[in-house]
């Protein structure tokens, strides 16, 4: 969920069939058009201790890459002028005792 994006969007995950290869996408949807999609492309690989030493090695800190990048878009979208959409606060009861006072 992006503060970029409105709050009235409804989402769709598809997933191919796992394989050798996995595809997924998520669509964020108004009515019927698509405002914004994302694609995720996998390779299977055996779980080897090879493996589970190479991704990382081959890919440090990936994680901390990924964010630091999704901070720098928001900066850079935020910089230019797009509106940021707050999120409506949940006024249900169940919800009340969640918040911290």
């Amino acid at each position: 969920v992006s503060p970029f994006l409105d709050m009235d969007l409804a989402y769709r995950l598809r997933a191919g069939t796992p394989g050798e290869h996995l595809t997924l996408r998520l669509e964020d949807r108004r009515g019927g058009a698509t405002v914004f999609a994302a694609d995720l492309s996998l390779r299977r690989l055996p779980l080897t201790k090879a493996n589970a030493l190479r991704v990382p090695l081959r890919h440090p800190l990936l994680t901390w890459r990924v964010s630091a990048a999704i901070y720098r878009h928001a900066a850079r979208l935020w910089r230019t002028g797009v509106p940021i959409h707050r999120r409506p606060v949940d006024s249900r009861p169940e919800r009340q005792k969640d918040r911290v006072a």
